[in-house]
């Protein structure tokens, strides 16, 4: 997990020119990897080649779901709570859950760089996204993470905005598909919400079965 972030946060921006590193020793004989600031290799070379191989590449590793939310008075935490829930009453494992209020923005990213279906849960404030969600997507953006499957939940009371915001922004991330429905929240989860968050567990399941 920590040479993972390690990556990610120093070098997830540049997996094209990291990736012709790893070609270029790729016929090397290694007796140790040192890198700049992170952990010295002495064995299991294979093993961390691997892992460099996935993270250049931004592929994933976990066929799984992590949920980020951002949320004022809970009701947008309720929302990612019910879709964890859902989704295990469904069979996913290791789903995971982060309060991007609480959570270090580089196990986040780290997360976002690890797992292949990603979802956003934010409320919409002062007609934007609520911002520890927004630094987190700036973030995600500046680090050029690309090739993931992503759900939206957005919760407002008189204009929900943060829907269309999130989705302009991941719309350029590259070969990344936004799921159906994208869930909007009228403050608290009603039967209506949650009929949209039980078919959004249902798209999310059968992406992740392709």
């Amino acid at each position: 997990d920590e040479c993972r972030r390690y990556y990610t946060c120093i070098v997830g921006k540049y997996g094209m020119q990291a990736s012709a590193v790893l070609k270029k020793v790729s016929n090397l004989e290694i007796k140790m990897i040192c890198p700049l600031h992170a952990h010295i290799w002495r064995k299991d070379f294979d093993k961390i080649i691997s892992l460099y191989e996935k993270w250049t590449s931004y592929s994933y590793e976990v066929n799984s779901v992590a949920i980020f939310y951002g949320s004022v008075y809970n009701n947008t935490a309720l929302a990612a709570d019910i879709l964890a829930m859902k989704l295990a009453e469904k069979g996913i494992k290791n789903v995971k859950v982060f309060d991007t209020s609480k959570t270090d923005l580089s196990i986040m990213l780290s997360t976002a760089f690890q797992y292949s279906t990603l979802v956003f849960a934010a409320a919409s404030y002062n007609a934007e996204v609520f911002d520890t969600v927004q630094h987190l997507l700036s973030e995600i953006k500046n680090h050029s993470l690309a090739n993931r499957t992503v759900g939206l939940i957005e919760n407002g009371s008189w204009v929900p905005t943060a829907k269309l915001l999130m989705e302009k922004q991941i719309s350029a991330w590259k070969n990344t598909v936004i799921l159906e429905p994208k869930v909007t929240v009228k403050s608290a989860v009603k039967e209506d919400s949650l009929a949209e968050i039980e078919k959004l567990a249902d798209a999310i399941v059968a992406s992740l079965e392709k």
